[in-house]
């Protein structure tokens, strides 16, 4: 039997023996969305609760979901570019959510 080739770089090759799907240069963004998603789910359950007592409502709203949010949106940027929209600037502001609310996170739990 002939090797077959599909056409996009993307789509299920015949190598003679075994179907391979190429992903190219997307394989970095299918590990950062997997483990984003991971640490979302943890940090759903893990939180600094001894921390947040006696805060007012904005330091515990982001004591408790700052971290888990962090993730969220860090896993919802790295499956937008792994869907092929590089350059959308809906997986770059969902990647910069993720920066800042990781950001407020620190500043709420080490700093104030």
């Amino acid at each position: 039997m002939m090797a077959h080739e599909s056409g996009g770089s993307d789509s299920p090759r015949w190598n003679g023996s075994v179907a391979t799907v190429r992903i190219n240069g997307r394989w970095p963004w299918l590990a950062f969305a997997a483990l984003s998603l991971a640490l979302c789910a943890l940090w759903l359950f893990v939180w600094p609760q001894g921390k947040a007592a006696g805060r007012n409502p904005f330091e515990y709203l982001v004591l408790r979901w700052g971290h888990a949010a962090t993730w969220a949106f860090l896993f919802l940027g790295a499956s937008m570019r792994l869907l092929g929209k590089k350059g959308s600037r809906a997986s770059e502001r969902l990647l910069s959510l993720g920066g800042a609310a990781y950001l407020a996170f620190i500043l709420v739990a080490y700093v104030l």
